[in-house]
C-alpha cells in the first residue's frame, strides 16, 4: 500500500516535469522585478497568486500534452533516452494511467482559471488580467490537445515561444500595477540599464 502510493506521488512529481517549470517562472519574476523597479509597486499576495496561476497552467499544457502525445511518446521510449524528447515516459512504461494526465490537466486549468478571477476582481489587477491569462493557457493547453492541437498546425512553437517569453514578463508586470507600459518592459529595462551605464551617478 506504502509503496502504491510512494510509487504514484513519484509518477506523479515526473510527469508534472518540475524542472521545466523555470521556463515560465523566471520571465514571471523578472516581470515582477522590473515592476517593483520601474513603478516602485509590489503586491506579495497578488506576486503569490500569479506564480501558482503560472504553475497551474504549465502542470496544464504538460499533462495534456503527456495524455494527447501518449502514442509518440511510446514510439520515443522505444527509440531514444532523450530528457526534452518524448515526454516524461510516465504513461508509456504503466506507472500512471493516461486518464490520470487528462483529468489533472482539466482541473488545473480550471483553477488557474479562478485564480485569474481572483486577481482580476477581488484584487483589481486590471481589466485585461484575464486576457493576458487566456493567452498564455489556452495555447498551452491546446498546444497538443485534439482537435485543435497546435503543433500539428506548425504553430505549437510559435505559440510556446510567445508563452514563455514575452507573455509572463509582461503579465507580471501588469497584475503588479494595473496598467501596460508604455514600451515593452524588457526594453524600459535595457534602457535603464545602458543609461547607468554611461551615468552610474
Amino acid at each position: 500500500m506504502q509503496n502504491d502510493f510512494k510509487q504514484s506521488l513519484t509518477g506523479w512529481i515526473t510527469l508534472s516535469r518540475p524542472p521545466f517549470h523555470t521556463v515560465g517562472i523566471m520571465p514571471f519574476l523578472l516581470g515582477t522585478f522590473l515592476a517593483y523597479r520601474l513603478a516602485g509597486v509590489f503586491h506579495p499576495e497578488v506576486f503569490i497568486l500569479g506564480v501558482a496561476g503560472v504553475m497551474l497552467v504549465m502542470l496544464s499544457t504538460y499533462h495534456s500534452g503527456e495524455f494527447f502525445d501518449r502514442r509518440e511518446n511510446a514510439i520515443s521510449s522505444r527509440l531514444h533516452q532523450n530528457p526534452f524528447a518524448g515526454g516524461a515516459r510516465v504513461i508509456p512504461e504503466g506507472r500512471m494511467p493516461a486518464g490520470v494526465a487528462l483529468w489533472t490537466s482539466i482541473i488545473a486549468f480550471a483553477i488557474a482559471l479562478l485564480i485569474g478571477i481572483v486577481l482580476q476582481f477581488v484584487y483589481q489587477t486590471g481589466r485585461y488580467t484575464l486576457v493576458l491569462g487566456c493567452l498564455g493557457a489556452l495555447p498551452g493547453f491546446f498546444y497538443a490537445t485534439e482537435p485543435i492541437r497546435l503543433v500539428k498546425r506548425g504553430l505549437g512553437e510559435i505559440f510556446i515561444g510567445f508563452c514563455f517569453g514575452w507573455l509572463p514578463v509582461a503579465s507580471a508586470y501588469y497584475i503588479q500595477t494595473a496598467s501596460i507600459a508604455p514600451m515593452n518592459p524588457l526594453v524600459v529595462a535595457a534602457h535603464r540599464f545602458l543609461h547607468f551605464q554611461r551615468d552610474p551617478s
